[in-house]
């Protein structure tokens, strides 16, 4: 799907295809891998929605970043939300 690194990232989630991808999201699927993998960069955000999209991810960086990056951080915000009403 992705490159070999980031295709064994994705098995240990349980993804094994862009279906199983879509079905996830790639921005919950990021926030999980950057959880298991500090080192993980952006690039692999914008390479899983470009796949999604059947696009380069350089395009997707270059045009969407803004609105990925703002959609992640909206997700963080949520989920700490979630976190500290435990």
């Amino acid at each position: 799907m992705l490159g070999s690194k980031s295709d064994l990232w994705l098995n240990e989630l349980g993804i094994y295809t862009l279906d199983d991808l879509r079905k996830a999201g790639a921005i919950t699927t990021y926030i999980k891998l950057k959880q298991r993998h500090a080192k993980i960069s952006l690039n692999l955000l914008y390479a899983m929605v470009a796949a999604l999209e059947g696009r380069d991810w350089r395009d997707v960086a270059a045009n969407d970043k803004g609105k990925l990056l703002m959609t992640l951080e909206a997700h963080q915000d949520f989920e700490l939300l979630l976190y500290e009403e435990e």
